[in-house]
């Protein structure tokens, strides 16, 4: 009879109902300007790719990702290519600084320590990553990236600051608290 009936859905109608009011409940996580309310942080995994939900306050606490199991702050920049670019850049919820480099360049390869420094000092409050020009010319251009080195700080998905040529670590560090004290 329940079967019969074209009003009546079964029972495991309800498991599509729910997961529908999970999506509401983790989109009413964010404020309107895409900063996580009560102390969650969405990091991307740069093993996998995955976006692990943190407490805002485990992030110190070296935590590894529950999919592959590594350490989402290692200390060091991540790898970008075409292919996890975009969801880096817009689905995680901390700052992040894209080193755009070449092989071939001389200053990019003369900064390459510098950054990693950085990297050391200021994760898990900054992520680093760094993308190759050469292997991946699509991410470059869509940015308008004309000379290299060239580090873009991206939040919430969007460009906030850029900056042309190699630093040391003193210029970065310098250069990423003076956005960080502008608000930007």
């Amino acid at each position: 009879a329940w079967a019969a009936h074209p009003r009546r859905r079964p029972i495991s109608h309800t498991r599509g109902l729910r997961s529908c009011r999970t999506r509401l409940s983790y989109s009413s996580l964010n404020r309107s300007d895409g900063r996580p309310v009560s102390g969650i942080v969405h990091v991307v995994c740069g093993h996998c790719n995955s976006v692990v939900r943190l407490p805002g306050d485990r992030v110190r606490e070296s935590p590894r990702c529950p999919k592959c199991h590594f350490a989402l702050f290692e200390g060091k920049p991540l790898t970008l290519t075409a292919a996890n670019f975009d969801k880096h850049v817009g689905r995680g919820d901390l700052p992040l600084v894209v080193d755009f480099w070449a092989p071939w360049c001389g200053p990019c390869i003369a900064m390459a320590p510098f950054f990693e420094a950085t990297a050391r000092q200021l994760e898990p409050n900054v992520r680093f990553a760094k993308l190759n020009t050469e292997d991946e010319p699509a991410p470059a251009a869509r940015f308008n990236i004309r000379s290299i080195p060239t580090m873009i700080v991206f939040r919430g998905g969007k460009e906030i600051a850029r900056r042309n040529g190699a630093m040391d670590v003193a210029g970065l560090t310098r250069w990423l608290h003076s956005i960080a004290n502008t608000g930007a």
